[in-house]
């Protein structure tokens, strides 16, 4: 399995289609094993959303989607879970241990759009 989250500074980047870097998690047996840092154009939701379709990610943990974000996840199969802050290495062991606090029903929208 394979999980991205949005980052910036070690910490989870609120705002999923600006993040300035992705950190992608190769999951074995419930376990992390490797980690690997991504830089981003951090130029919006549509090549956010195909950077993690091309690294293969099956899950996305970040704090704020937008509608067509969470559309486009969804319809490839990627599991979605938002409203998440804090540590992003601890959110990913959070989440293999089932213990992940998330909102369900998370969007993020703000009038700073392009």
């Amino acid at each position: 399995m394979k999980i991205i989250v949005p980052i910036e500074d070690e910490m989870i980047y609120q705002h999923f289609g600006h993040t300035p870097m992705f950190r992608l998690y190769e999951i074995e047996e419930n376990r992390i094993i490797h980690t690997q840092d991504y830089l981003t154009s951090g130029h919006g939701h549509v090549i956010m959303c195909q950077m993690v379709f091309d690294l293969g990610a099956t899950v996305v943990i970040a704090g704020g989607y937008g509608m067509p974000v969470q559309e486009a996840l969804a319809s490839h199969g990627v599991r979605i879970f938002g409203g998440v802050s804090g540590n992003a290495d601890e959110a990913v062991s959070a989440y293999l241990n089932g213990t992940l606090i998330y909102n369900a029903n998370i969007a993020h929208h703000c009038g700073c759009h392009h």
